[in-house]
């Protein structure tokens, strides 16, 4: 077994316990506020009457482990690739400012795509009124062929998603 595919069942470990921490969690704490509002149709444990705040720290920390574990286990990217490897769209403008954590992010991101988007164009918003009034503090806004894709930050499965969704037009002709 390799370490990707290691890594890969170590994760989905970790969700599949985090769900089960999550629903447990739940659960007791459904039980908890079922108690409080008139009683379960059942008996519960001697020790659920006696120490109550036990079983409320229980549930928090059952769902609150739940909930790590499951934001742990993100999926491992591959090396993505697009069906077709051209640049896909004419233009790309990026409406940034200067000292823009955000922008610059936004930046590298595009640039790690650049094999399938065209050379972004930078306009400092700060250079127009009229940009600074449409944009305001909403930097930066990514523009792709006119459309308005992105504001404040780039979601990188939708840059994928456009990349590889986009016209077949814009594909240069092959003979």
């Amino acid at each position: 077994m390799t370490n990707n595919a290691k890594t890969e069942a170590s994760q989905q470990g970790h969700s599949i316990i985090g769900v089960i921490c999550l629903w447990a969690g739940a659960i007791l704490g459904l039980l908890l506020f079922g108690e409080k509002l008139g009683g379960l149709p059942f008996s519960m444990p001697s020790s659920w009457y006696t120490n109550p705040s036990i079983s409320i720290f229980i549930a928090l920390l059952l769902f609150g482990s739940g909930i790590k574990l499951m934001s742990d286990s993100k999926p491992i990217e591959k090396n993505w690739t697009p069906s077709q490897k051209y640049p896909r769209f004419d233009h790309i403008i990026i409406y940034s400012r200067k000292n823009c954590h955000l922008c610059d992010e936004a930046e590298m991101l595009l640039a790690k795509y650049y094999e399938y988007l065209p050379v972004p164009g930078i306009i400092d918003i700060d250079e127009k009124d009229e940009l600074k009034e449409k944009f305001g503090d909403c930097v930066p806004v990514i523009e792709i062929d006119g459309k308005i894709r992105f504001r404040g930050k780039v979601d990188e499965t939708l840059l994928k998603r456009l990349i590889e969704n986009a016209p077949i037009s814009h594909l240069p002709i092959v003979e």
